[in-house]
């Protein structure tokens, strides 16, 4: 019964279909021919006014031509006029032109005298506007330079004064330079008065410890020869001096280290003493003593003593 019914659907279905086919098939085909009249009406049109256009302008074409040809003729006889007129003007022409060709012989007969006078008036322009041009830069050379004559004088002036201030400042730091090169070499001196004496002081206590020392070990050599005791009492009596003698030892080694020390201070006072001196220009002489040889010889005894010490 379904199968039925879905059958009378589908040819109930196709038959609607066919109906608007054919109805939309008549529809198209009533279009066409109303759209194609309506095209073969309008080709109609423009093919009449395409007509129409194409006569106006073949009859505005030979109005124009037929205007140009009577303009061209017009032209025509007039040049034929002018060509006569002209012919007329070039004979009244030629005749002038013989005329100024006779003229111009004259005039240049005439030019070639004037040209010759020109010449030398030229000659004698240049050469006096070459005089008044060296005139004038000779009067401007002379202006210029009395200027500059005037602006050295000022500065020779002003240059002379300068150097008289600098003249008095100059003799002024002269005498603070030799004011303080006295009080630095006085200062200097009273240093190594000083130095020297702390120095030889230390030496000669230095010498005076070094002859004790060699006397008291003299001694203990005697005592312990002439004693005779045995070696377990000799050892502690060695080892008892050998410890006085390295307290003296080191006692020595300070004096020494003190010494080289000082002299080592009094060295580098030298030195810098001599670097002023280089740095301000003035000699070492006025100390009286050559302060080089001086130093190396203290710088000597120092560098022995600390290699001693070491």
């Amino acid at each position: 019964k379904n199968a039925e019914e879905m059958s009378d659907i589908i040819k109930k279905f196709e038959s609607e279909a066919m109906e608007i086919e054919q109805k939309y098939e008549q529809k198209l085909t009533s279009q066409y021919e109303s759209l194609n009249l309506k095209h073969r009406m309008e080709i109609t049109e423009i093919e009449e006014r395409k007509n129409m256009q194409i006569a106006n302008l073949i009859k505005n074409h030979e109005k124009a031509f037929l205007d140009m040809k009577n303009y061209y003729n017009d032209i025509t006889i007039n040049n034929l006029s002018l060509i006569q007129s002209l012919k007329e003007q070039m004979e009244v022409m030629k005749s002038s032109e013989d005329r100024t060709k006779k003229q111009a012989r004259e005039s240049i007969t005439e030019n070639k005298k004037l040209t010759t006078d020109l010449k030398s008036s030229t000659e004698q322009v240049a050469e006096l506007t070459r005089q008044l041009t060296n005139y004038e830069k000779d009067k401007l050379c002379l202006s210029n330079t009395k200027k500059k004559l005037a602006a050295v004088s000022k500065d020779y002036d002003n240059l002379k004064w300068e150097n008289e201030v600098l003249e008095m400042r100059f003799e002024k730091c002269q005498k603070e330079r030799d004011e303080l090169h006295s009080r630095f070499v006085s200062s200097i001196l009273e240093l190594q008065q000083k130095t020297g004496l702390k120095n030889v002081l230390l030496e000669k206590k230095l010498d005076k410890l070094s002859e004790v020392l060699e006397q008291r070990e003299a001694q203990i050599g005697e005592v312990l020869a002439a004693a005779q005791l045995d070696p377990a009492t000799t050892g502690q009596i060695s080892q008892k001096f050998e410890d006085i003698l390295n307290r003296k030892n080191t006692a020595i080694q300070d004096l020494q280290y003190d010494l080289a020390k000082a002299c080592k201070a009094h060295d580098d006072l030298l030195m810098n003493y001599e670097n002023k001196l280089q740095e301000y220009g003035i000699a070492d002489s006025p100390l009286g003593q050559p302060l080089r040889s001086i130093r190396k010889k203290r710088n000597n005894r120092t560098d022995k003593i600390l290699s001693n010490l070491c």
